[in-house]
């Protein structure tokens, strides 16, 4: 039985950007002032985040600061920046988020999260050159990690996800169900697959 389209968008976009933090941070040095401060941050979007935006603006932007001390208390500690990110978008704030996102690109390595996040948002903003842009650089960085790490299905996944967007969703249903079959009992392959079989790039777009 496939999952319900909104959960497996849901699924799909919290590995994405959970990803995002975990590619870039160092958890053992990170401030444990800052990551206090994280969390109450997202303690608070938690708690607000499917309200409609007009409602809580003073709570998103409570959280944006309490966000801005702990990355200013660890300039190296990721996780606050890629919350940020989320929050930003919840404000509807496209070009902040990919100021942020472009801070983190261009101090860490193996990107292809963070560069598929910020195409999302160039997508969503109609700058098509420069979401396919960061498509392809994705799918590039994806290459470099599964050259280090071969059998890595997350990986795997997530650049037949991404290649929805540069070689259309047919061929990623090709490629997720060859890697199925190679994969019998992986259950993230098998949401992964429900979810490219079900995906609309419209409404995903319009999700971010």
């Amino acid at each position: 039985m496939k999952l319900a389209l909104n959960s497996i968008y849901v699924v799909i976009t919290l590995i994405v950007l959970l990803s995002c933090s975990s590619a870039v941070d160092n958890k053992d040095r990170n401030d444990p002032k800052a990551i206090e401060l994280n969390d109450r941050a997202m303690g608070i979007f938690t708690k607000y985040q499917f309200f409609h935006v007009s409602k809580v603006v003073s709570e998103m932007e409570e959280a944006l600061n309490l966000l801005d001390s702990a990355i200013a208390t660890d300039e190296k500690y990721y996780t606050a920046y890629m919350n940020k990110v989320n929050v930003l978008s919840k404000l509807d704030r496209l070009s902040d988020a990919i100021e942020v996102l472009s801070f983190v690109i261009n101090d860490s390595e193996n990107n292809a999260e963070i560069y598929s996040t910020r195409g999302f948002f160039y997508e969503k903003l109609d700058d098509m050159e420069n979401a396919n842009k960061d498509y392809l650089l994705s799918l590039k960085s994806y290459d470099n990690r599964l050259l280090e790490n071969p059998n890595s299905i997350e990986d795997k996944t997530g650049k037949i996800f991404i290649s929805i967007f540069i070689d259309g969703k047919e061929q990623a249903i090709e490629k997720i169900e060859l890697l199925e079959k190679q994969n019998p009992n992986d259950l993230n392959v098998k949401i992964i697959k429900d979810g490219i079989e079900e995906f609309d790039r419209k409404q995903y777009i319009e999700g971010m």
